[in-house]
């Protein structure tokens, strides 16, 4: 119990910290961000702009040693707010050489769906904040260490 407690202090701290932080960001016709925060609490992040969500693009986040690939093929779409229009979709894919990746698909603005190579298997509705623990897609080891991923959906 004390552990899950910790791990959850851990966690809203650098949320509050990025959810602030997009403010700015917002106000800048950015759309999605993803987060990795270290057991320190150091955070890096890629933040998409909306002219970069374009329809059948998803983006591929190229770090490789950060995705868990048992999570090949198990893929979450959010949900568009009373809606089953999906929003975005974030997972794990395989580069050309197997290698497993983390990506994410994000809803263009000529109302389309969001797009990723394999289909959702799991459907949450997009939260009013935006904020999704996307921990689970982690490697594990990472994910032993302390290690949280973060995506924040526009």
């Amino acid at each position: 119990m004390c552990d899950r407690v910790a791990k959850w202090f851990r966690y809203l701290i650098p949320v509050a910290v990025l959810a602030v932080a997009v403010l700015p960001v917002a106000a800048q016709n950015y759309s999605d961000a993803v987060f990795l925060i270290d057991p320190q609490g150091g955070i890096s992040g890629l933040v998409v702009q909306e002219s970069q969500e374009m329809p059948g693009v998803f983006i591929v986040i190229g770090n490789p040693g950060l995705a868990d690939p048992g999570q090949v093929g198990n893929p979450t779409a959010l949900l568009e707010p009373n809606s089953s229009s999906i929003s975005d979709i974030f997972g794990v894919v395989l580069d050309p050489t197997g290698a497993p990746l983390l990506a994410f698909g994000s809803d263009p603005d000529d109302g389309s769906d969001a797009v990723f190579p394999d289909p959702p298997t799991i459907f949450m509705d997009e939260p009013p904040d935006g904020l999704v623990d996307m921990t689970m897609y982690l490697d594990p080891g990472l994910q032993a260490q302390g290690f949280l991923l973060i995506f924040i959906s526009e």
